[in-house]
């Protein structure tokens, strides 16, 4: 991976760290196990034609792109802790149509940043509004789900703009279908 892309390896190295802490807590049950998993002065890579994130703004932008770096990331990344599969609604995710691998949702973000502290999940569920940087510059959101479903059982939906700047350094020219 050249120099320019090694803030791709930090943010996959990162986010799979907190969600193995996130995990060890959760299943070992400890009774001190912290809200806040990410260290207050951890640094956060600058990327080239981004924003300046704090880290849990990285960690959930790395958790969008994960999927289109490393497709089976997270079942990975969850498997020593569930070796047999199974159902881990805590942490949420979904599989859609063509993707085979798990797709992190709002509740993974909550999860995994804020573990099940209430008051901490309703801070880390500001990162979805609409008065923040990620919306206002269509970078990520959730997206829609049927109606009576909880919003962020909704999948993260990195925009290609950016998907395309962070994989290869420029965003792609639009594509026209011939069908209209």
């Amino acid at each position: 991976m050249t120099k320019d892309f090694n803030h791709l390896r930090e943010g996959l190295d990162l986010l799979s760290t907190a969600i193995s802490q996130r995990l060890y807590y959760f299943f070992s049950k400890q009774e001190q196990a912290p809200a806040k998993i990410l260290p207050a002065d951890i640094a956060v890579p600058r990327m080239k034609l981004m924003p300046v994130l704090n880290a849990e703004e990285f960690v959930i932008l790395t958790m969008a792109l994960a999927p289109h770096i490393v497709p089976g990331f997270f079942d990975t990344a969850i498997q020593q802790y569930l070796p047999q599969g199974g159902e881990f609604p805590e942490l949420g995710g979904i599989k859609t149509g063509n993707q085979r691998g798990m797709q992190p949702t709002g509740e993974t973000a909550l999860f995994v940043l804020a573990g099940m502290d209430v008051s901490e999940r309703l801070r880390v569920s500001r990162y979805f509004s609409a008065d923040h940087i990620f919306y206002k510059k269509n970078i990520l959101w959730l997206d829609t789900t049927p109606a009576g479903e909880p919003a962020f059982s909704a999948k993260l939906v990195l925009s290609q703009e950016y998907v395309d700047l962070l994989l290869i350094g420029k965003a792609s020219k639009p594509r026209f279908s011939s069908s209209v």
